[in-house]
């Protein structure tokens, strides 16, 4: 395979390795939704109860100081106001659950489509090599050295591709040499068997 023709078509290369880190990430970001989700509504709820227990408390006294005289038009109107409050507090307080239900869903399903999709396209960086690597490595275990590895521009592990292809050149020439060597004592026994075993190598050139 020459450099710049190389171009991988499939996206799930190895569908393993890929969903599971996927899965992996999703699972984390659902931890830190549930949680900061959790911690909102315990902070609310907690605000919201004391609101309550002070509106609360204030009907309770209006009442101490009323004794049930309903003909005290001031403190009737209090009581009426702190019951409106109370009502519209439990009201919020539901209504608060509610969209932080909302909240969450939303974040799950967006969370779920931004992470597929882009780490999608990171895994494919690394499970594409990986992939490479394990192809050219089965045909090099059968001595064929005129592999080489080429990588898209945004893949990772180029450093290692270009240490492979440089190791492979060089076992190439030394085992071209070794067989020019071999072949320049043609009638010694042991140079023989030293080609036949060299016959495995498939090289450049």
């Amino acid at each position: 395979m020459k450099p710049g023709i190389y171009k991988r078509k499939t996206v799930l290369i190895n569908k393993n390795l890929q969903l599971r880190f996927i899965a992996w990430v999703f699972i984390t970001n659902l931890i830190f939704i549930f949680s900061a989700s959790l911690g909102i509504l315990i902070i609310n709820t907690g605000e919201m109860v004391k609101s309550r227990d002070t509106i609360a408390g204030n009907m309770i006294s209006i009442t101490a100081q009323t004794s049930g005289d309903t003909t005290d038009e001031s403190a009737v109107k209090k009581l009426e106001k702190e019951k409106k409050s109370f009502l519209m507090l439990e009201l919020s307080k539901e209504n608060m659950k509610t969209n932080i239900l909302k909240i969450f869903v939303f974040s799950v399903i967006i969370s779920l489509f931004v992470i597929f999709i882009l780490f999608l396209q990171i895994t494919h960086r690394i499970a594409g090599p990986v992939y490479r690597f394990g192809r050219t490595l089965e045909a090099v275990k059968n001595g064929d050295l005129t592999q080489k590895i080429f990588l898209r521009k945004n893949d990772e592990m180029k450093g290692l591709a270009e240490l492979f292809n440089s190791s492979i050149s060089l076992y190439n020439s030394k085992i071209k040499n070794i067989k020019e060597l071999a072949g320049e004592i043609k009638n010694d026994p042991a140079a023989g068997k030293i080609i036949r075993e060299l016959e495995f190598f498939r090289l450049d050139g």
